[in-house]
């Protein structure tokens, strides 16, 4: 539970369970095994939780084979690790005025179109270095990769390339008993099959992973799973949201809160208005709950750039101290149940909320 006393420069920040990250992670690397892999997928700054942070803490945890979206933040991670052997691959691809990236800091691009392929060949060429490379394919999702008949047609450019692993994305892995899935399987293994064991093969991510073993392959790609407990039960929250109370007032039936009067109380009330707005990444339009003294209060008004509004009539004058860390996200409400109230997904919550402060426990 949050702490009044804890020291920040915002009015709202997050907690980072570093215990309950460490059983998710391991609890993957139990669930597909010691033949495959567990790669951490922290791009997003680590979906809001500190690339920095978290790939040092993966590290130390085992991890050796990280994935992130762009190469300035494969950047942070090779100055953060300083591990040769750690493998840092770049999803977004290779483009000639990012080269300097890769060159410098030994990053692995995931190549995605017959463009990259060639551009990339022709930076390995231009350097007399045959730099580590891997590719993607389109297996249905009809978004980044090399179609199915382009992975055939280029086959002796890939094969002559540095190419040390082959991966696929699964556009449905969260519903087990969609047809896509096997169909998008069925793909794979035809590459795979084209291919030959010379390279490794990844096809799931987070979900994927409890679509069986026959989806794992030499290698799965965990992001969200190892901070929240949407793909399985089994699975612990690692991340608090908390804000602090700026103000308590008592107002009488009629009065309006926020802009727009969009509130008129029906009764005489007391009032908390927390530090905690659209600036920080709630969703402005939406109906958010908050926890005090394990007591749920209501938001009421609209929510501004940094202030919100709850009805705290039900709560002691002892809880609502000047400074008190209001619980939006932690013991009694995840971020998985948190993004279903609003209608939205997980990775939306975090990455909205992921320019707040971090306080990282249980380390």
């Amino acid at each position: 539970m949050a702490q009044s006393n804890i020291k920040i420069k915002n009015t709202s920040y997050l907690t980072v369970d570093l215990k309950a990250v460490k059983h998710n992670h391991d609890f993957f690397k139990k669930l597909v095994g010691d033949k495959c892999d567990v790669a951490m997928v922290i791009k997003s700054n680590a979906m809001g939780l500190g690339v920095e942070q978290m790939s040092k803490f993966f590290y130390e945890n085992g991890c050796k084979n990280f994935f992130v979206a762009f190469p300035y933040e494969g950047a942070l991670i090779r100055k953060t690790i300083k591990d040769k052997n750690v493998n840092i691959h770049i999803l977004v691809g290779f483009f000639e005025d990012q080269k300097s990236y890769f060159k410098k800091y030994n990053l692995i691009p995931i190549l995605n179109s017959v463009h990259e392929l060639m551009a990339f060949q022709k930076f390995c060429k231009k350097e007399k270095h045959n730099f580590q490379c891997g590719v993607k394919v389109d297996t249905g999702f009809s978004r980044h990769g090399l179609m199915l008949e382009e992975m055939e047609q280029f086959k002796t450019v890939i094969d002559n390339l540095n190419t040390k692993l082959i991966i696929s994305h699964l556009a449905c892995a969260d519903e087990e008993d969609n047809p896509k899935n096997a169909e998008q399987l069925n793909n794979f293994l035809k590459i795979k099959e084209l291919f030959g064991d010379r390279y490794k093969y990844s096809l799931a991510a987070t979900s994927g992973c409890f679509l069986g073993e026959k989806f794992h392959f030499d290698m799965v790609r965990v992001g969200f799973g190892s901070f929240c407990n949407k793909a399985s039960k089994k699975l612990k929250n690692a991340v608090g949201f908390y804000t602090k109370i700026l103000q308590v007032k008592n107002i009488k039936k009629g009065d309006i809160v926020g802009y727009g009067a969009s509130f008129v109380a029906d009764r005489d009330m007391k009032i908390a208005i927390l530090g905690v707005g659209y600036s920080h990444g709630l969703f402005k339009n939406h109906q958010y709950s908050a926890w005090i003294n394990d007591q749920k209060c209501e938001f009421i008004g609209m929510i501004s750039m940094e202030y919100s509004t709850i009805d705290v009539s039900n709560i002691y004058d002892k809880f609502l101290q000047i400074g008190s860390s209001v619980e939006l996200a932690g013991p009694h409400l995840s971020l998985v149940d948190m993004a279903n109230e609003i209608h939205t997904n997980t990775s939306n919550v975090l990455i909205n909320l992921g320019k707040l402060e971090k306080i990282y426990i249980n380390a």
